[in-house]
């Protein structure tokens, strides 16, 4: 009989082989030690992974992991981001892995989590009312873009495990007065900055370091500068640092400045998804965004009422770039099911949909998880 359950203390190095085993036979060769160094790096994660087992065999395994979302220090979003999803590939059809996932739904509730994020195919998750969101803008910059802009070179760039302990304090200042972060220990900051197989990259000018770089081979995920007015240039000596013609470089919608600089200067963009989410608490969840979103642009004053079918019936209102939104029993504006409102609210997708706009512009959200956060 197959028991479903949280793992346990002790569990974990069970969990690990299994994971590398069935991504390894299912992908290419794994492991999540080096993949995920801020989580499998220690011995105590059992305790947001759900696993099922038979007769004490290991088959199937889904993670959830906490994470704090700040927004600009002030408001902070209660997440959980769902990973390693696995079951082996002889007990795959069997429905081992929606019951993981009801379950990990059901648990996260119950923890009071606003949220669930994850990256995965569409068509899968679905079916737990996950839908796509949080959009985000990949720039295509080559050399030819750079070089009509700039004729010398400025900044210099070393790998951050050479660094002293002092410099990782400046680094990690500069992450933490980013406006959107997942919330990251001092101690594992240099680990997460090694996910997915990425390298971290010191900034240095006149052998001072000012920021950093977290990149995927030349492409550039994630970016904290002292002076963002000096991207394009950084951006021009990155390009003679790494020997490459043209890189991609991420960033999210709420990053005004960047998107401006580059707008310019870019040869193309592709405006995309970056997740998948469920959303718990949709009042807070809006609330908190809203509020956000008002400090780059200044909402219109408005007054809408939304209903997700069976979930919520929120009045919300916009005075003076003042955000209130709150349960109300008023008439419906426009009523969504719990995907149709994920896509309206959250995806670039949502305003190209609708026919006619009775939320003032005030949406999509800006809802980005940075890449060494994601799960």
């Amino acid at each position: 009989m197959t028991e479903y359950r949280q793992a346990l203390a002790g569990e974990e190095s069970e969990i690990l082989d299994f994971a590398n085993m069935v991504f390894s036979m299912m992908d290419k060769p794994t492991d999540f030690r080096k993949l995920y160094p801020a989580v499998y790096g220690s011995n105590n994660f059992a305790d947001f992974h759900l696993i099922a087992k038979d007769q004490e065999r290991l088959i199937a395994t889904v993670a959830v992991k906490p994470l704090q979302l700040k927004l600009f220090g002030q408001l902070a979003l209660s997440c959980g981001y769902l990973g390693t999803v696995c079951t082996h590939p002889f007990e795959q059809g069997k429905g081992h892995m929606r019951k993981l996932l009801d379950m990990a739904v059901v648990q996260s509730r119950k923890q009071g989590l606003e949220l669930l994020a994850l990256s995965g195919q569409r068509q899968r998750y679905n079916h737990y009312d996950f839908e796509n969101a949080g959009p985000i803008i990949a720039y295509c910059v080559n050399s030819s873009n750079l070089k009509s802009l700039f004729k010398e070179h400025q900044y210099t760039f070393q790998p951050l495990e050479y660094q002293e302990s002092s410099v990782l304090d400046n680094l990690y200042a500069a992450y933490e007065n980013l406006s959107m972060i997942g919330q990251r220990s001092k101690q594992l900051f240099k680990a997460y900055l090694a996910a997915w197989q990425g390298s971290c990259f010191v900034l240095l000018r006149n052998e001072r370091a000012i920021g950093y770089i977290y990149s995927i081979g030349e492409n550039i995920l994630e970016m904290a500068i002292e002076d963002p007015s000096q991207t394009l240039q950084i951006l021009y000596d990155w390009m003679d640092f790494k020997i490459c013609k043209n890189f991609d470089i991420r960033v999210p919608a709420h990053c005004k400045d960047s998107i401006r600089m580059l707008g310019e200067a870019a040869e193309s963009y592709l405006v995309s998804d970056s997740m998948m989410i469920h959303i718990f608490n949709w009042q807070s969840v809006i609330e908190k965004l809203l509020i956000f979103k008002s400090q780059f642009t200044y909402l219109l004053d408005g007054d809408a009422v939304i209903e997700i079918t069976g979930e919520a019936r929120l009045r919300i209102i916009v005075q003076s770039n003042r955000v209130t939104v709150k349960p109300t029993q008023k008439k419906v504006d426009a009523a969504f099911g719990h995907r149709e409102g994920i896509t309206r609210f959250f995806s670039a997708q949502g305003i190209m949909q609708e026919k006619n706009d009775v939320f003032y512009s005030w949406f999509p959200l800006m809802l980005s998880i940075p890449a060494a956060d994601s799960f």
